[in-house]
């Protein structure tokens, strides 16, 4: 395409390769930029400005969600300790949103700066899918048929089966946190290397690191499919299919590169796949806190365990410092040369 310049903007010719972004022709900002040039530009028509404002909102709005939940409810003081893995969602969701907020604003300091956004991005949706999962551990399973071992084992002996499946509840139950922790840090591990030895792996590393905070959500699929989750917990059964049309929808734009693709240039400053990433990824995320918000008002008056501290909060405190550590660690890398 024409190059379109402009005093206050550079078009992806003029700034260095791993500084653009595919299919997006102009409006770049200066490369090596000062702090004060980049928080100037989140009110200037430049190509990061949407993608810094279409996480910045739903940030506020989360945060006020959360503030009211946890803070302004009637009912029960924020130090309740059922609403532990509440505070591990809010943790996760406001650190993911607030560093994504920062990665659009401050990537045009510098290369260097720009590719340690990158692995902490990774890391930060690794930290709330992580939040999600206990979240998900104490609101919903609960409520699952799958994991209730009486009523399962009674059906499977109906049906002339017979297995130990109280054993497997117990055993995905004592399991499920610890393993999710450990397979986050070792695929937070794996992503940061895509970016300099595995770059010919990266794409596959990636959706490997989606998919796990993603597996904890099984048992609900599995009750949706096996157990009538929709008569059962309807409410349960509605914001869960939803959350994962707006997911699809979310992966859809964010690997199609539509519609950007398909008019160059014609979406530099609104409209492009990343903005719709973000708003599809706001609906997911919302969908999901109606469902923990429902799973923790029907099972606050009579928990069947109640969290600890080092389970919970103790756990992503513990997450958090080794996410920081794999970061030090690879961001005294150069920068590397990323190819198309």
């Amino acid at each position: 395409m024409p190059s379109r310049r402009n005093s206050a903007f550079l078009v992806c010719e003029d700034v260095p390769y791993g500084m653009r972004e595919c299919f997006i022709v102009s409006r770049y900002r200066r490369p090596n930029s000062t702090v004060m040039e980049c928080l100037r530009s989140i009110f200037l028509p430049t190509n990061e400005t949407f993608n810094f404002w279409t996480h910045y909102i739903p940030l506020l709005f989360f945060l006020y969600k959360f503030y009211h939940f946890l803070f302004k409810n009637m009912e029960f003081s924020y130090d309740h300790p059922f609403l532990l893995p509440m505070w591990c969602f809010a943790f996760g969701v406001s650190v993911v949103l607030a560093e994504s907020c920062a990665a659009h604003v401050f990537n045009c300091l510098s290369l260097q700066i720009r590719e340690t956004f990158y692995y902490m991005d990774y890391v930060a949706w690794n930290f709330y899918g992580f939040g999600s999962a206990i979240a998900c551990c104490y609101y919903i399973f609960p409520l699952l048929t799958v994991m209730n071992p009486t009523l399962v084992t009674q059906l499977l002996e109906q049906n002339g089966r017979c297995t130990e499946y109280s054993i497997l509840v117990k055993l995905y139950s004592v399991l499920c946190i610890p393993v999710t922790f450990l397979l986050l840090i070792f695929c937070t591990i794996a992503i940061c290397k895509s970016y300099l030895d595995w770059a010919r792996y990266r794409y596959v590393i990636r959706a490997i690191v989606f998919a796990i905070p993603l597996s904890v959500t099984v048992p609900i699929a599995i009750d949706t499919v096996f157990f009538e989750l929709y008569r059962k917990n309807p409410i349960i059964f509605f914001h869960f299919c939803r959350q994962r049309t707006w997911l699809l929808l979310a992966i859809v734009f964010n690997v199609s590169r539509i519609p950007e693709r398909i008019w160059p240039g014609q979406f530099d400053v609104i409209g492009q796949s990343h903005q719709w990433f973000h708003l599809f990824s706001f609906l997911t995320i919302y969908d999901q806190l109606c469902y923990f918000e429902y799973g923790f008002n029907s099972l606050v008056k009579s928990p069947s365990t109640f969290p600890l501290f080092a389970d919970t909060m103790g756990a992503m405190l513990l997450l958090l410092v080794s996410f920081a550590l794999v970061i030090k660690r690879f961001a005294k890398y150069p920068p590397a040369c990323v190819q198309n």
